[in-house]
């Protein structure tokens, strides 16, 4: 099999800036922390988070995950679309797709915090299921196709099994023809009526969020609904936004400029000042 060497490069090109973009848009949990610590006030206020009380549940490429206590996490990241989209999910109610509660600004820092429900994992064998669905129909490349129209999308996926079909069916092989079909109508089926592809496809459609990055990573659990996690790959976004920027505290945004002084340095301080005003004839 040949492989096209200008396509090689290109493809290799975007694998390396999508490392250079997650790498640069990543956060460690020391970082994290101090950024919490220097914005304490407003986030255990606007968010109703105890900062001291957050625990580490993992880092990913873009940012790290604390539980926040009882169905809740908070997020913390670089990446001003997925804070944005985010932001405009506030409030949906589209069972198949994370709630979330609050998006903020740490001041000007280019960090957001994302709170957002906190969900099951699903097991490797779910995960699985749903990737060879998607992979095995192509689901996700014709809905990017059909510029995110579900029901175009549906009947190129339609028109892509008839063409393998039709292989089969040329083959003279009826057991694999039989057997193929049989598969491909039970993951069509997982597509439209279990993972709710359709209502995922059109909430999103409907808040601007044009989104085909679909796969079992991407999928948690809310009891018996499969439930959408990320959407920050969406290829772009024209919903309205509602991020809160939080001040950050008073004592932190000194030490931050490097003019905090020590107890005895303001008490040597307010010596100074005293004197020149006695000298000033200002008291007496």
């Amino acid at each position: 099999m040949k492989i096209n060497a200008s396509r090689l490069r290109r493809i290799i090109n975007e694998e390396v800036k999508r490392y250079l973009l997650e790498a640069a848009l990543g956060i460690q949990e020391e970082e994290s922390r101090s950024i919490l610590q220097q914005f304490r006030n407003d986030v255990e206020s606007v968010l109703d988070v105890g900062v001291d009380q957050l625990k580490p549940m993992g880092v990913g490429t873009r940012g790290i995950a604390f539980d926040a206590g009882g169905d809740r996490i908070l997020k913390i990241t670089r990446d001003e679309k997925e804070a944005m989209i985010s932001s405009a999910l506030i409030g949906n109610s589209n069972e198949s797709l994370t709630r979330y509660y609050e998006v903020v600004q740490f001041g000007d820092t280019g960090i957001y915090g994302i709170l957002q429900e906190k969900l099951e994992p699903l097991t490797e064998q779910e995960i699985k299921d749903i990737n060879d669905a998607l992979i095995k129909t192509r689901f996700p490349v014709w809905l990017y196709k059909s510029d995110y129209d579900f029901d175009k999308a549906k009947q190129m996926t339609k028109d892509f099994l008839a063409q393998q079909n039709q292989k089969l069916l040329d083959s003279g092989d009826v057991a694999e023809l039989r057997r193929w079909g049989t598969e491909m109508n039970y993951l069509w089926n997982l597509i439209s009526r279990k993972y709710n592809m359709r209502g995922l496809a059109e909430v999103l459609e409907e808040l601007g969020i044009r989104f085909h990055d679909y796969h079992g990573g991407n999928f948690m659990r809310r009891g018996n609904t499969l439930v959408l996690i990320d959407v920050g790959n969406a290829r772009s976004f024209g919903g309205s936004t509602n991020v809160k920027v939080l001040k950050p505290n008073v004592q932190e945004a000194r030490r931050s400029m490097g003019i905090v002084e020590s107890t005895q340095t303001r008490k040597r301080s307010g010596v100074v000042v005293e004197r020149w005003q006695k000298m000033a004839g200002l008291v007496r």
